[in-house]
């Protein structure tokens, strides 16, 4: 009787683990899917958010141009042609502390084209 016992225990152990192991295959992937896809909605709000804010330095600046920039992380090397520049910190959120956190770099063009260059 002892024996069915422990016998019975190890069969319901082997089948808890490779159930964990089935549910483990199945959800591992959608999990970097996942990361994968937030990874890429930061990426893309991160360009749109300096793009925006370009945007508005231009229209505030009498000249209309940048000095070309990049590609670059700080977002104080970006300045307009202007007598005393603009700088873009100063049109991003958090006035001045805005921080990359995709990782990305950018380059700025005269014209105020921005492109993105993600690892």
């Amino acid at each position: 009787m002892q024996r069915k016992r422990k016998i019975g225990f190890i069969l319901e152990a082997i089948i808890v683990l490779v159930l964990i192991a089935v549910l483990s295959s199945i959800a591992i992937p959608q999990i970097e899917q996942m990361v994968d896809d937030e990874q890429d909605e930061l990426h893309a709000e991160e360009l749109n958010d300096i793009q925006g804010a370009v945007a508005e330095m231009l229209a505030d600046s009498s000249s209309g141009t940048l000095k070309p920039v990049g590609p670059t992380q700080n977002m104080e090397q970006v300045e307009t042609n202007d007598n005393i520049p603009l700088v873009l910190t100063n049109y991003l959120k958090n006035n001045g502390a805005y921080i990359i956190e995709s990782g990305c770099h950018y380059s700025f063009s005269y014209d105020g084209s921005v492109t993105q260059d993600c690892p």
